[in-house]
Formats: C-alpha cells, structure tokens, sequence
C-alpha cells in the first residue's frame, strides 16, 4: 500500500529535481509545475505528469511505488517525465497539433485539420441536458478558440437564445476574475454566437472565472480549466496549427 508519508516525500523530490530545468544554450531557467493525479475509482492508483509554468500538461504516467531503500523507511519509484516545452523563437517544427475532441475537468475541447481548435465551459447555471429541468434551461458557453486564419479569440454562444442578428454589435460589460470592468461592444457571428474583438486571451490565464453581462442576462463562467486541455497546444501555437492543416 502507497503510504502518505512516502507519496509526500516521492513529491518532495521530485519538486526538488525538477523545481528548474535549464533552457539549452541559455542561462535562464524555467518552472516546472508538477501534479499527482489520484483515481476516484481506486484510491491506491496514483498518476503524476508535468508542464512548464503556464504551459500544457504533459502525459500522465502511473506511479510505481514497489521500491524500498536499504534501510527500509521509504518506498520510492524512479520516474522520468517528459515536459511538452514551449516553442522557442526560431524553432522550426518544434509544435505537432493535436486533433480530436473530448472533456477534460468540465471543459470540453475540440480541435480539426481544418484549423479550428477550441475549449468551452458551460456557465455555472447549467443543467445537464439528460434532466426535466435542462428543457427549461437556455445553456450559455464560453468558448477560447483558435480559428483556421490563424488568430484566436473568445466568443460566448447561447443555445436557445437570440443574441442578435448576423454582423451586428451589441455592447456587452466583462470581469475577468478581479481585474476591472470592462465595456466592450461584440460581433454577433452567429444568431447564437457572440465574438470579441479586444479581448485579450492571455488575461484569462491563472483566473477562475469570466464574468459577462449580456443585454438581456449576467452569466458567470468557471475558467479555472480552461487552459489545461490536451488541445490548448493548438491554440498556444494557433498561427503554426492554422498554417500545419493549409
């Protein structure tokens, strides 16, 4: 059995050895962020995977605590793991897109060989649509996407609801996570979809949630996941992914 004591020093460790890794031909260093992930299903089942400060996570590798050291007080596992780096100026082909679609920690994602890539949250109101309930329920979204021109930009689409007519504006106020209010007027894409201009996507990074007050609803967003998918690579890189799938 995975004791706590030694799952506390196994990341110990690890934190110690991986705290800075060097960047080649470069006196700088880069944090690395590192997470033990623990199955629902089977407490015993430990995973662990790595990511540079900010970045993406790299593939999840299962813990085998089965050594013991000579005196007998620790169990330990040797692992390597390997950091999806981000691309550096000047490299060339250092980025592969990821395609696919699926859901990670409330996010969903999707990504083509067309170009598009995108993640999106439901607001915190949604209900599931297998309940009485959804029928009743106008299900709001926030999507970060990365569109096949090779730019990327937030939009928030409502099923259910009209937002506007097509290429219109429609003003709308935002807070992301304590930062201030901002007013901003959003393009109406869609009948359904409204598209943001201004809005800077790095700002969402290391906040929790997106607040948005529409014409008609204030709906609030939890973000805390957004950038934690398999798929946000594509996005990081958008302009490289945009022109790879030409």
């Amino acid at each position: 059995m995975v004791t706590r004591l030694s799952i506390v020093s196994l990341i110990a460790l690890l934190a110690v050895a991986m705290v800075a890794v060097t960047v080649a031909q470069s006196d700088s260093t880069a944090n690395v962020e590192i997470r033990v992930w623990q199955s629902m299903e089977d407490a015993e089942s430990l995973y662990i995977s790595a990511r540079p400060e900010g970045g993406r996570w790299g593939e999840t590798t299962a813990l085998d605590m089965s050594g013991l050291n000579s005196r007998e007080t620790f169990r330990y596992g040797d692992i390597t793991l390997a950091v999806p780096l981000p691309s550096q100026p000047g490299d060339s082909g250092a980025y592969s897109p990821v395609f696919g679609e699926g859901q990670h920690n409330g996010v969903h994602y999707h990504a083509d060989e067309e170009g598009l890539a995108y993640v999106f949250v439901y607001d915190t109101t949604h209900v599931p649509e297998t309940t009485t309930r959804a029928r009743k329920n106008i299900g709001y979204r926030f999507f970060l996407v990365c569109q096949p021109a090779g730019y990327t930009h937030v939009s928030v689409g409502s099923s259910g609801d009209f937002l506007g007519t097509t290429d219109t504006f429609v003003n709308v106020s935002y807070q992301i996570g304590d930062l201030p209010l901002t007013q901003d007027s959003w393009r109406v894409t869609d009948y359904w979809l409204l598209n943001s201009a201004y809005l800077k996507t790095s700002d969402l990074r290391g906040q929790n949630q997106i607040r948005v007050w529409l014409p008609n609803t204030v709906r609030t967003f939890d973000i805390s996941g957004l950038h934690d998918t398999v798929m946000q690579g594509n996005i990081d890189n958008c302009r490289e992914f945009s022109e790879a799938t030409e």
